[in-house]
């Protein structure tokens, strides 16, 4: 019984390749394709969050690049200088000699100062970051993961972290 299903279906099977017809390798191609484009947005989904990571190191390397341009162009300008047995303006000089300024985080380093502006916008931030994620945790958002209550917790923190700041660091008295 089971060997007379099989030939039966032997012969379906060589009469649809006889007829040009083999609808079994046309779905299985399909399933192909479907199948690696599936694997592809699994892909981009799974990895999606490297697009930030990538963007910094590529943002860190063309600041550093621009670095390298501004300190040559400052080399070239003096070694003109030096060809022509003028002595280069102070100013120049000066410059060479004080940090590259493309960073904002070097400039208010250098300067010392602490602006409560600063940790006051910060409070802001995190704690509507924190509302944010808190109602998205009341919504039920993220299906019960617990995900966004610890994200919103966290975000609690800094706003606290930040008020203390902003409080302690008054304005500089004149």
């Amino acid at each position: 019984m089971f060997a007379d299903k099989f030939a039966a279906s032997r012969v379906r099977a060589a009469s649809n390749v006889a007829s040009g017809a083999d609808y079994r390798l046309k779905a299985r191609g399909k399933r192909v394709r479907e199948t690696g484009l599936k694997a592809m947005q699994q892909f981009f989904w799974s990895f999606w969050w490297l697009i930030f990571p990538v963007g910094g190191m590529v943002y860190a390397a063309f600041q550093s690049w621009l670095k390298f341009r501004q300190q040559k162009a400052m080399m070239d300008l003096i070694r003109s200088y030096a060809e022509k047995g003028m002595q280069p303006p102070e100013a120049l000089l000066k410059q060479l000699d004080a940090p590259l300024e493309l960073d904002a985080d070097e400039r208010a380093d250098r300067r010392g100062e602490r602006n409560p502006g600063h940790y006051w916008s910060l409070v802001g931030l995190f704690v509507i970051l924190s509302a944010g994620f808190g109602i998205a945790a009341w919504m039920d958002v993220d299906r019960d993961s617990g995900a966004f209550v610890v994200v919103s917790m966290v975000m609690a923190a800094v706003a606290v972290w930040s008020l203390i700041n902003a409080l302690m660091f008054g304005r500089p008295r004149s």
